[in-house]
């Protein structure tokens, strides 16, 4: 059981990771150059919109080694995922205080993929929730112990081992 809703703990988070690097590998494969997507990300090569840039591909990377990391059952996978939450966190401050690129804009893009299935709630709580509950369901499957296919799901199966 426990292998199980890691694979799909896995998937989720891949998904997720490959949906916020979906305008960039979209600009890749309309064939534009590594430095014509980096300018689309950064149009005014300030520093901090280079900041901004560098901090998508590292939330991007985070959840992506954090997926896998569940999925292999290392201990150091919730450590990737909520490094990856935090990343996201800064870009949505970032944000609000007005973005140079609209592939930084997590909020919008997450609104109008949504809007089609008729959430008309503002989504960066929203989504925000779903991604720290899908972090603590990564720490219920156990790996952040060092469990090998006994997790803290045991507890809700069967009776504590006595001391």
């Amino acid at each position: 059981m426990v292998w199980g809703l890691r694979i799909c703990l896995c998937a989720l988070v891949l998904a997720y990771a490959a949906w916020l690097g979906w305008p960039m590998v979209e600009a890749l494969s309309s064939g534009q150059t590594v430095a014509q997507v980096r300018e689309a990300l950064a149009p005014d090569g300030s520093r901090q919109a280079m900041a901004l840039a560098a901090l998508l591909l590292a939330t991007i990377a985070l959840y992506g080694l954090g997926g896998l990391a569940t999925a292999a059952g290392l201990t150091w996978a919730p450590g990737l995922f909520f490094a990856g939450f935090a990343g996201e966190i800064g870009l949505r401050l970032a944000a609000e205080g007005g973005v140079p690129s609209p592939a930084l804009d997590l909020a919008a893009r997450a609104e109008q993929a949504l809007r089609p299935f008729g959430v008309l709630v503002d989504t960066t709580p929203l989504s925000l929730a779903t991604l720290l509950v899908s972090g603590l369901c990564i720490m219920a499957t156990g790996v952040w112990r060092g469990q090998s296919g006994e997790a803290l799901t045991r507890v809700w199966t069967g009776l504590p081992p006595r001391a």
